[in-house]
């Protein structure tokens, strides 16, 4: 697990993002994450994305060290907090990856900020999602154990809970996913603002997808119970400029459950489009 990131911090107005950087130099690619997840699900990526990029892995607001506001956890929120960090940087466009929860904010950042947008990844998120997904994510989200005694319980429960995910993501959910508290381990995660979070997930996505101008890739797990097959076909339908892979045998949490197919992913998608990437990129 000594993947070699740094940490950086991003100063908003009310408070700081945190992030964990790996790379010197080259176009900026931003990670963003799952809803309860934190920065680091990406880190094998990452690390290996950043012998040519420099690479940005983002604690959404409410998840692991950064700020957490009693309220502003709306797709807009996290879309001005995409805009922030890339303002902090010092640059004007950026690749931008997400995973679920992150993916729809990234979706909508490309729709929104295309002159910012070089490159758009979306894994297992898009619009048109049936709303029993959602209300099935809210179950099991509201429904986790909110303290446990030790790391072996808890791992235990997230053995459990991501049966599906490798041993080293099980040990880094387990490792940055939790604080000592003086009776046990908590989320690091602000439970008000996960609620809050789940309340806006279901943002329709639909009146953004024509707005996306930046070269696309879609990525699905075959069998995720989350982004279901329908919705990616219409995605599919809608926009068949984009790039769409589905992976055979993965569930929802593709970037944890296969991270040497999204990482040849990730590389071989940059490298078709170097041309995007010449110029004008964050670099900071």
């Amino acid at each position: 697990m000594a993947y070699g990131y740094r940490d950086r911090w991003i100063d908003l107005p009310g408070g700081a993002l945190h992030a964990v950087e790996w790379g010197e130099a080259g176009p900026l690619v931003l990670l963003t994450h799952g809803i309860t997840a934190q920065a680091h699900v990406w880190d094998p990526i990452a690390a290996r994305l950043a012998a040519r990029y420099r690479v940005l892995s983002l604690d959404q607001r409410g998840h692991g060290e950064s700020l957490r506001p009693p309220s502003g956890y709306s797709l807009a929120d996290h879309v001005a907090d995409l805009a922030a960090v890339l303002d902090a940087l010092g640059g004007e466009r950026a690749v931008v990856v997400g995973h679920s929860l992150g993916a729809r904010n990234v979706f909508a950042f490309a729709a929104l900020h295309p002159a910012r947008t070089a490159l758009l990844v979306a894994i297992d998120y898009g619009p048109w999602i049936a709303a029993e997904a959602f209300t099935a994510l809210d179950a099991r989200v509201l429904g986790a154990p909110s303290r446990f005694a030790s790391y072996a319980e808890a791992r235990a429960y997230l053995a459990t809970r991501y049966p599906q995910i490798t041993p080293d993501a099980l040990e880094r959910r387990a490792r940055f996913g939790l604080r000592p508290v003086p009776d046990g381990l908590v989320w690091r995660y602000e439970p008000a603002a996960i609620a809050q979070t789940l309340e806006h997930l279901n943002a329709d996505l639909a009146p953004l997808v024509p707005r996306v101008q930046a070269p696309t890739l879609i990525v699905r797990g075959e069998r995720s119970a989350f982004y279901d097959a329908a919705a990616f076909a219409r995605l599919r339908e809608a926009r068949p400029d984009f790039e769409y892979v589905e992976i055979a045998g993965a569930t929802h949490y593709v970037p944890e459950e296969r991270p040497d197919t999204v990482y040849h992913l990730l590389a071989a998608f940059l490298e078709r489009h170097a041309a995007a990437l010449a110029g004008g990129l964050a670099r900071g």
